[in-house]
C-alpha cells in the first residue's frame, strides 16, 4: 500500500471513530436528558442544579406543579406523589444553601404562580463555611457541554448503555424531582443493607468531628434570605411552610450532648421562628429517629418517614416535630 493510500485509509479510519464517538454521545448524551438510546435513569446524575433548573424552566414543566419543595438532599425523600393538598416538585440539590434557595423561588415566581413552597432547613445552612447569602447562578443557568469529542463522555455512554441493557437502574430524579436511592433499596429488599447501631454511631462521631472545633457565631446576614422569602411569598400570596430536617438519634446525642452545640442550634432555631410564619422542627428526640431502619444515614431519612413529615406539614397529624413559636419582645 503506498504511502498516500494509507494516509487516506488512516484518515477515513479516523474519521470513522470521531462520527461514531460524536453520534453514541449525542445519542445516549450521559450528562443530560435527550433520550434517544438511553432513558435518564441508567445515567449519572451530574450537575443536578442546572438538570433540574432546564427540566423546569427550560422545558416548562413547572405548568405541571402548583407547589415547589426547596432544600438539600435532605428533602429529597419527600415524594411529591404522596402529597394530599397539593402537587409539588422536589428541587432538592445537594448542600443547598439558604441563597439559592431564595434564587429558584424567585425564578418560580418569574414564570408562574405557587400555592405552597415547603421549604427545607438544615442545621448546616448555618455552617460557617456555607457561603452564606451567596448564590452561584452559573451552576443553575449553564448549559450542559461535555465535549461530543469526548472519550470520557463516550466511555460514560457506553457504560450507561450497558447499565440500560442489563436493566440496572442508577441514583436518579424521578420526573417529579424526588431522588431514588436504586443500589440502597435494592440492597434494602436483599437484606444487605447496613442498618446497624455500629455505623450510625461511627456517622455521628465523623459529623460532630467536623463541628466540635469550629468557631459558630452567626453572622449579621443568617436570615436575610430567609427573610427575602417570606417576604415574596407575601407579596404573591404564597404560603410558606419551613421545616428543620431530622437526624438520626444517635446524631442528634452526639451532637447536642455538646452545650455548645445545643446553643448554636437554639439560637438558629429562635432566628427561623422570628424570620418565618411557619416552621415545624424535626430536628428533635423522637422515637422514630431511633428506627435505624428509617434512615439511610444520620441524616438522609427514607421516604416512610418522609411521609410522616408531610403528613405533618399537610396538617393531617400532629404527633410528630414540633412547631417554633416566635418570641415576644
Amino acid at each position: 500500500m503506498s504511502f498516500k493510500k494509507w494516509i487516506g485509509t488512516l484518515c477515513i479510519l479516523a474519521s470513522a471513530l470521531i462520527i461514531t464517538i460524536v453520534l453514541v454521545n449525542i445519542s445516549v448524551d450521559p450528562y443530560g436528558r435527550r433520550q434517544i438510546l438511553c432513558e435518564n435513569h441508567f445515567k449519572p446524575i451530574a450537575q443536578e442544579r442546572s438538570f433540574k433548573y432546564h427540566d423546569i424552566f427550560r422545558n416548562k414543566n413547572y405548568a405541571h406543579y402548583d407547589s415547589l419543595i426547596l432544600g438539600s438532599s435532605r428533602v429529597m425523600q419527600l415524594l411529591p406523589v404522596h402529597f394530599l393538598s397539593s402537587s409539588p416538585y422536589n428541587f432538592g440539590v445537594h448542600v443547598a444553601n439558604n441563597a439559592e434557595k431564595l434564587f429558584i423561588f424567585q425564578e418560580w415566581l418569574k414564570n408562574a404562580p405557587l400555592k405552597i413552597l415547603f421549604l427545607g432547613i438544615d442545621f448546616h445552612n448555618f455552617h460557617p463555611e456555607d457561603n452564606i447569602g451567596k448564590v452561584n447562578k452559573e451552576k443553575f443557568l449553564k448549559q450542559e457541554n461535555y465535549g461530543l469529542l469526548s472519550f470520557d463522555v463516550f466511555q460514560m455512554s457506553l457504560k450507561s448503555l450497558a447499565n440500560q441493557y442489563n436493566n440496572n437502574p442508577q441514583t436518579y430524579f424521578n420526573t417529579d424531582g424526588s431522588l431514588v436511592y436504586h443500589a440502597y433499596d435494592e440492597q434494602i429488599a436483599n437484606n444487605l443493607y447496613d442498618f446497624s447501631d455500629q455505623k450510625m454511631q461511627q456517622l455521628a462521631k465523623e459529623a460532630y468531628g467536623k463541628w466540635s472545633n469550629m468557631e459558630l457565631t452567626l453572622p449579621a446576614n443568617a436570615f436575610d434570605d430567609l427573610l427575602q422569602i417570606q417576604k415574596l411569598a407575601k407579596e404573591h400570596d404564597v404560603t410558606v411552610i419551613a421545616f428543620i430536617t431530622p437526624m438520626h438519634q444517635t446524631g442528634y446525642d452526639t451532637f447536642y450532648s455538646d452545650s455548645k452545640l445545643m446553643d448554636f442550634s437554639k439560637e438558629i432555631k429562635r432566628g427561623l421562628a422570628a424570620s418565618l410564619d411557619t416552621v415545624y422542627d424535626f430536628d428533635i428526640a423522637h422515637p422514630y429517629h431511633q428506627v435505624n431502619e428509617n434512615f439511610y444515614d444520620l441524616v438522609h431519612y427514607r421516604p416512610q418517614l418522609g411521609d410522616t413529615i408531610i403528613q405533618t406539614l399537610e396538617g393531617n397529624i400532629t404527633t410528630y416535630g414540633i412547631k417554633l413559636q416566635r418570641e415576644a419582645h
